[in-house]
């Protein structure tokens, strides 16, 4: 594991746990022999959690404006999309980076966008300074324009199985809660 990342969700309903490892096969093998210990002790503490389970991913692209690297996000917004296939995925993905490279969006930090390894999901990590940015952009012109030409993609629908905001179908807004960088020891 290189790094763990745990958000909260606004309205207090949802963790989502970002992790980055050097490769699947590392990953995997965690899954086999360490997460089970790990998931058991968290269910003794915590009952009645409802995991939807891994969704493997990997970064495809992602789109940082100048001078905000390195600035911490605010807010975190996952907007998540149901794809028919690699194809799509990229076809979407591309309009998403290029949509964000032609617009000036106030407040964006980051689009990161990743694609499932199975073809059937994208997902865009999108940092945000705070949630007022999030909010003008999602009521803006170019939220608008990019909804449009994101519904005329054929093969692409708004994730339904992902947690939401109240009035924007497949967003939820996080907060970074803790990191864990895994350094190696010398």
């Amino acid at each position: 594991m290189l790094s763990l990342s745990t958000f909260l969700s606004d309205d207090g309903s949802h963790v989502l746990n970002y992790a980055q490892w050097t490769d699947d096969d590392a990953h995997r093998e965690w899954v086999r022999h360490r997460r089970p210990a790990t998931v058991s002790r968290i269910d003794e503490s915590i009952p009645g959690i409802r995991r939807p389970g891994v969704t493997r991913y990997t970064r495809y692209r992602s789109y940082v404006p100048e001078g905000t690297a390195g600035r911490p996000p605010g807010l975190l917004v996952t907007p998540t999309f149901a794809t028919t296939g690699p194809a799509v995925q990229h076809a979407l993905a591309d309009l998403v980076i290029d949509a964000l490279e032609r617009e000036r969006v106030p407040g964006l930090l980051g689009a990161h966008l990743h694609l499932s390894k199975d073809g059937g999901r994208v997902l865009n990590f999108a940092e945000w300074a705070d949630v007022t940015a999030w909010r003008e952009f999602a009521g803006g012109g170019a939220a608008a324009r990019l909804r449009a030409a994101i519904s005329a993609v054929e093969g692409v629908t708004a994730d339904t199985a992902a947690p939401t905001m109240p009035g924007h179908a497949g967003v939820t807004h996080y907060r970074l809660h803790r990191s864990l960088v895994n350094v190696p020891a010398p």
